[in-house]
């Protein structure tokens, strides 16, 4: 399993790292020479000001309007001052699963609202990708009714068959695991079970789903995740996946390193 990309991230990302370019674009020379002058005669209180607050204000029109602009400035602030992250890697992980879902979910929304206005051309590949993200939705809804299957609050369902005994690991860990991965209509799309071996991965390098998912157990353990798209491929067809796919997975845990 690859890991997946995150959405929110890279929204966040996008705007923010092409700010500069976009305003070096806008006045190349200008940007170029007025920075070196300062740098050369020390003189970068004023014009590096100007540089700076330009800067910021073309930033502002590539930031989503969900951004809170105070907590960007003040980790931008933090890190130029080499503090240490306000938030652990694994707070800002679990962050990012949750606004992924959000948006996951307003962007089909808003697909629906305005599927009576789409082009023709692309009418047929967007009512087939609503059709796709409905049956999935489906399929958790009724999933999540029943015993043994617990609903965490990014979405990821899980009910384990074999309580493990062993350690328990984190975000950060390496684990050596069997699995057989199937779609909702019980396609089997990989399995480690056909050459007997279990597989090594690190749980940050792998679909969010896994990450999440493998923290529930002990080694040991024997359960099935069922994974929401936006927490596995999201709407991207990944080979024998289609887009917008529930992942449903019988793991076994065999160690953790």
């Amino acid at each position: 399993m690859s890991k997946a990309l995150p959405i929110a991230v890279a929204i966040l990302l996008g705007g923010a790292a092409l700010a500069p370019v976009y305003y070096a674009s806008k006045t190349p020379a200008t940007s170029q020479s007025l920075t070196t002058v300062a740098v050369k005669e020390g003189q970068n209180s004023e014009i590096l000001n100007k540089l700076s607050y330009a800067n910021g204000y073309q930033m502002a029109s590539q930031i989503p309007a969900e951004v809170n602009v105070n907590a960007l400035v003040a980790g931008l602030l933090d890190a130029k001052s080499e503090k240490p992250s306000k938030y652990s890697e694994a707070e800002i992980k679990s962050a990012t699963v949750l606004l992924n879902k959000e948006l996951y979910a307003k962007g089909m929304d808003e697909l629906r609202t305005n599927l009576a206005s789409i082009p023709a051309e692309q009418k047929a590949e967007a009512e087939q990708a609503l059709a796709a993200y409905d049956a999935n939705t489906k399929f958790l809804k009724e999933n999540a009714k029943k015993e043994g299957v617990i609903t965490t609050d990014s979405g990821l369902q899980y009910k384990i068959t074999k309580q493990g005994t062993g350690k328990q690991p984190t975000a950060e860990s390496t684990v050596l695991a069997h699995y057989k991965g199937t779609l909702i209509d019980g396609t089997v799309f990989d399995s480690s079970l056909e050459s007997g071996k279990p597989v090594e991965f690190p749980l940050n390098q792998v679909v969010a789903g896994w990450t999440e998912g493998f923290q529930h157990l002990k080694e040991g353990a024997k359960a099935t995740l069922y994974i929401p798209a936006y927490l596995g491929y999201g709407e991207q067809n990944q080979g024998p996946i289609p887009g917008f796919s529930t992942l449903i997975f019988d793991v076994e845990l065999v160690q953790v390193k």
